[in-house]
């Protein structure tokens, strides 16, 4: 049973383990990475991060809070140009697309 037990948590884990997507919204460019379930690594502009958020197959979703910008939201779907996909920084509100 424990060794069972091991397979389940190492397969869930490893599901997020490997998700990793580039977002270019104008001339930013943010990398973003799951570590867990519910934490993020982001990179912007050489910083990086831990945010919160949801990363999958289908969208991403997240707020991170850099010592340069402060916070920046972002959200999109993946491989998908949509009205709603955007990031949010420095007061501005700019169209993104994630891949």
């Amino acid at each position: 049973m424990k060794l069972f037990s091991l397979f389940v948590l190492f397969t869930s884990f490893s599901t997020f383990a490997g998700s990793r997507v580039e977002c270019v919204a104008g001339a930013h460019k943010v990398i973003v990475e799951n570590v867990s379930q519910r934490e993020l690594k982001v990179t912007f502009r050489g910083e990086t991060v831990l945010a919160d958020g949801i990363l999958d197959n289908e969208q991403v979703d997240l707020v991170a809070r850099f010592s340069s910008i402060g916070e920046m939201t972002l959200f999109a779907k993946i491989s998908k140009t949509a009205p709603e996909n955007y990031m949010f920084i420095q007061g501005q509100r700019i169209p993104a697309v994630c891949r």
